[in-house]
């Protein structure tokens, strides 16, 4: 079609293709994908689940009506803005551009006489004072010069207001006489502050509190207002402050309240603070994340959670539980674009006020803060979107009467309204065909980031658009689920599910144990798992007989375990009839961490990033991995011993070793009966990051008297963020026993590196040479005389311990320890025979 001199068209494809002779009201499962063009450019698509055959017509046909009415309703004027994001629920009152210089952030002020409402904009030069009591029309009545030139923040107080100079005094003027007049009447300075980049004011006890962002001695700073125009400073904290000299030149932005205080501190991350003595502030905690440039925070409502702002291209709203401040978790976030650049965020009850540079501004419904839903949004910046600084500085959205400002470096001052609009929710149970609730199910909404899981009683609460859309669950061992559902904003959709569990499979079989000698027997300490759905532990009955069933159809990895022996496993293809397998495990200490074969962990005094048994995801110091994405195995294996496990996407910081050590100890292991052994193992450890990298250790040691005394294996600080391969021949640290332990230890001296540690794939193998020293030494002492004989004729007569090196007790070379061994030892030490030689 021709609209406003364009070569519009609307073409769709359907995948897979559907026969032409298909009745219309038979099932038929596609997808559907419409294409706009523009001059023979594609400029939008869009695709959608279809059902049926009649889905198909109709949703196709009124998909097109509806895109070729928007076309034709567009006028001229607008087409440069045809396909930029609609402006919505933000109504614009209006525009004013500033007298001079570029709008930078913003504030509001309400008279307390007589309640009229104004807007303080830094201008860089100057503040700029606008009366808003018609907000169609905003009125100019004061500005007021900058005591330096780049006036960056302003907050208020009483009838003060408080503007920030990157390169200047705390500038205080007096607001009490507006409209008629707005003065300057003191100011803030100190040699060792010479300038604030932002400031926040505790108005409900009068502190202010500044970031310097790199400027001054120490760059958080905190003022007594008991005297307005004369604040006086009372307190700081120097870099060295910081958890073992932790930088803090980068503290940007600030919310403090009562003795709390939350910073945005750029690569830092997040700073809370403990200000219950002004005088004397303390750390409470520093939480780092990946890829952070934390440019403001903010709290909810009931202090449960607070946002941060990213200000890089592509940087997100963050959400993060500090209910607990020591075990600080990024539960949520938000993206507009994945290059705009995101400023400054401000929290109103449930909605948060995002000025987005280009994207001008966006308002988030956080009333379930894991799910930011945007609600709002107006374009402050029409000249486009790009990775830049341009646009929307700042929002203020605490006026009594609701209007909301906004200033945009480029255009000035806004003026808006907002008709707030609640998103929906869908919410409901899952069920399998029987009545039984699913945990863990995937539940997501097509076209939509929305998607959670059921939780272990089968429930969920997903946001709802205010569409009708297909609604798609997953779970392994069931049919996928999806069908259309109708959803709309400010209610809650019930949609309850019931999904179809396929048909189970049986496995049985038996398993046998073999000693060192080639004896069998049954082992009912024995265990299985099933490593594909992590089913286990299942003991087998007493002739060694086992059976598994309803097992989920597909690929099975059957595992036989138990410490002491090297585990066996099978791979079989579980369908729905009876599978039969035998295994049979030999002596031996191998263990991939796939299953709980006993290890445990003491010994440790860190805040969070203990030593874990699980699945390993990746996270990231800037660009350089610090815990690994995978374990070391291959195939099925998933699981390894890890130092805090985080979550997919989680931030670096979310669980790394903190403030301590921790020490993951293994299960005794009897080695009298190997020759020269070494233990083998597969380590990460990362330590090269943050402040005071490179100096925290990892530890390695092994003990032969069940751990009452320790002999290091390594003492490293050598990061090596990749896994790597160690062996040790156990001989040249211990003399071999049935009670042999090794430990394995992370630390942080303080919390301000980054220090993540994993094992796996841990195994003791005998390398068949020789062990022999000296020969005839029986015990392994060192020396060759009469203890020998003792221990000899102890091994033999009353059942003692084997010699740690049964070479050596071998005296006379015949490849047994015996009576004979015993003569030999005899004949050469009282009366000169031919000495004991090492085969």
């Amino acid at each position: 079609m021709l609209h406003n001199q364009w070569d519009v068209a609307i073409s769709c494809s359907l995948s897979p293709p559907m026969p032409i002779d298909q009745h219309q009201d038979m099932t038929y499962n596609g997808v559907i994908e419409l294409v706009l063009t523009i001059e023979s450019a594609p400029i939008a698509t869009r695709k959608f689940s279809i059902l049926s055959r009649v889905n198909y017509f109709v949703m196709a046909s009124a998909l097109a009506l509806l895109l070729s009415a928007t076309l034709c309703s567009v006028s001229q004027a607008e087409e440069e803005e045809l396909f930029s994001v609609p402006d919505y629920n933000l109504n614009l009152l209006s525009n004013r551009p500033v007298s001079s210089g570029a709008a930078e952030d913003i504030w509001g002020w309400t008279n307390p006489l007589d309640s009229n409402e104004y807007v303080l904009l830094c201008v860089g030069t100057g503040l700029e004072i606008y009366d808003i009591a018609t907000p169609t029309n905003p009125i100019l009545v004061a500005t007021v010069d900058a005591l330096g030139g780049d006036l960056k923040d302003v907050k208020t107080y009483q009838r003060y207001a408080y503007a920030a100079e990157q390169s200047g005094p705390i500038q205080i003027i007096d607001l009490g006489f507006l409209p008629d007049s707005a003065i300057t009447v003191g100011a803030f300075n100190a040699p060792d502050i010479p300038g604030s980049h932002n400031i926040y004011i505790d108005t409900t006890i009068g502190f202010a509190y500044l970031g310097m962002n790199g400027v001054g001695k120490a760059d958080i700073r905190i003022l007594d207002l008991s005297n307005p125009i004369s604040p006086v400073a009372v307190g700081s904290l120097s870099q060295t402050d910081a958890f073992c000299s932790v930088g803090t030149a980068d503290t940007h932005d600030m919310w403090c309240e009562g003795d709390t205080c939350y910073y945005a501190s750029f690569n830092n991350g997040i700073l809370i603070v403990d200000v219950t003595d002004k005088t004397a502030p303390e750390f409470i905690q520093i939480h780092r994340y990946t890829k952070n440039f934390t440019h403001s925070i903010w709290p909810s409502a009931d202090r449960k959670f607070v946002f941060t702002t990213d200000e890089i291209p592509g940087g997100h709203l963050r959400i993060f539980d500090v209910q607990n401040k020591n075990q600080i978790r990024q539960v949520g976030s938000y993206q507009a674009t994945e290059s705009s650049i995101i400023h400054n965020a401000h929290v109103r009850d449930t909605l948060i006020f995002i000025s987005y540079y280009t994207e001008g501004v966006k308002v988030l419904n956080i009333s379930d803060p894991i799910h930011p839903v945007e609600v709002a949004s107006y374009d402050t910046y029409p000249q486009g979107a790009s990775a830049s600084s341009n646009g929307c500085w700042g929002v203020y959205p605490y006026f009594a009467s609701g209007i909301i400002a906004a200033s945009d470096r480029t255009n000035g001052l806004f003026l808006l309204s907002l008709t707030e609009v609640n998103h929906g929710w869908l919410t409901g149970t899952i069920r399998d065909q029987n009545g039984a609730t699913v945990p863990g199910a995937r539940i997501s909404i097509d076209n939509t980031n929305y998607m959670t899981y059921s939780l272990a009683d089968g429930s969920y609460r997903l946001p709802a658009p205010n569409q009708t859309d297909f609604v798609t669950v997953f779970r392994s061992g069931y049919d996928i689920f999806f069908a259309p559902v109708v959803m709309s904003q400010a209610t809650t959709t019930p949609f309850n599910p019931t999904i179809t569990a396929q048909a189970g499979a049986t496995i049985s079989g038996s398993v046998t144990v073999r000693d060192n000698n080639g004896a069998s027997s049954i082992d009912t300490t024995v265990r299985f798992g099933v490593s594909a759905h992590f089913l286990g532990p299942i003991a087998p009955a007493n002739d060694g007989s086992f059976s598994l069933g309803n097992l989920r159809r597909g690929t099975e990895q059957i595992t036989a375990y138990r410490w002491g022996y090297i585990s066996a496993d099978t791979i079989i293809e579980a369908l729905n009839q009876p599978v039969e397998i035998a295994l049979e495990l030999q002596t031996g200490y191998s263990d991939d961490f796939e299953w709980d074969l006993g290890w445990r962990v003491g010994e440790q005094s860190v805040s969070r990033g203990a030593w874990e048994r699980s699945i390993p995801f990746a996270t990231f110091y800037l660009n350089d991995i610090v815990q690994p994405d995978s374990d070391h195995g291959s195939g099925a294996d998933r699981y390894c011993w890890i130092t805090g496990a985080s979550n997919p996407g989680a931030s670096f910081s979310q669980n790394d070793v903190s403030s301590g050590s921790t020490t993951l100890f293994s299960p005794l292991i009897d080695l009298r009966a190997y020759g020269n052994p070494h233990v083998n193992y597969w380590r990460w450890f990362s330590n090269n990051h943050g402040f005071n990298s490179g100096a925290d250790p990892w530890v390695t040691a092994v003990s032969n008297d069940g751990g009452t005394t320790w002999v290091t294996l390594e003492d490293t600080t050598l990061a090596a963020a990749q896994w790597t391969q160690m062996d040790f021949r156990i001989r040249d640290y211990i003399q071999l026993s049935n009670q042999v332990m090794f430990k394995f230890v992370a630390t942080e001296g303080c919390n301000n590196s980054v220090v993540e540690a994993a094992l796996d794939d841990f195994s003791i193998y005998d390398d068949g040479s020789t062990c022999c020293r000296l020969a005839g030494d029986a015990n392994d002492d060192g020396t060759f005389n009469i203890g020998d004989v003792v221990f000899l004729i102890n091994r033999i007569f009353t059942g003692g311990p084997n010699g740690p090196c049964p070479d050596q007790m071998n005296a006379n070379g015949d490849g047994k320890f015996d009576l004979t061994d015993i003569t030999f030892l005899i004949q050469t030490i009282f009366r000169g025979g031919p000495l004991p030689t090492c085969p």
